[in-house]
């Protein structure tokens, strides 16, 4: 094996002495199993079969044969699944727990059961029953934790 051969045996565009990459694909995309474009698995070079989905089901895009992506979304950000199949219909654009793809339920709150502005829903005020805002800080400005935006606990020392 020539020196032009790394010690894996490929060159520096990864092909072999007989000019396949480590897959069995040439420059061209042909495989060297089959002379053709696809393996013997059904998929070309770059993974895809010939109606263009990888071996997950997915095209180069993100979406699957029904038009959906891994989470379950269409294009147009609808939401396709069975448990709100019958909310999908009429549009809702929710998963399967409920939510949107910004983090809403179909009322408009989050899981914490905040709105976009900041008021929660069970009080009505910036804070939620615990006495936390939107971002997790008390009126006083510290986290469950104890510590404040800055990192610091309540003797002002950075924790």
């Amino acid at each position: 094996m020539s020196d032009d051969y790394g010690p894996f045996g490929y060159d520096k565009d990864g092909y072999d002495k007989d000019g396949y990459d480590v897959n069995g694909y040439d420059r061209k995309g042909i495989n060297k199993d089959t002379g053709t474009n696809f393996d013997k698995q059904g998929y070309n070079k770059y993974g895809y079969d010939i109606q263009g989905y990888n071996k997950y089901g997915y095209n180069k895009y993100g979406y699957d044969k029904e038009g959906s992506d891994k989470e379950g979304y269409d294009i147009d950000a609808v939401h396709h699944g069975e448990i709100f199949s019958d909310l999908v219909r009429n549009g809702t654009k929710i998963n399967e727990d409920g939510y949107d793809k910004d983090g809403y339920d179909k009322d408009g709150y989050d899981v914490r059961g905040f709105v976009g502005t900041g008021i929660h829903k069970d009080t009505g005020t910036r804070y939620d029953p615990d006495g936390f805002d939107v971002d997790g800080y008390n009126k006083d400005g510290f986290n469950e934790d104890g510590t404040d935006r800055d990192g610091k606990n309540y003797d002002g020392e950075r924790r």
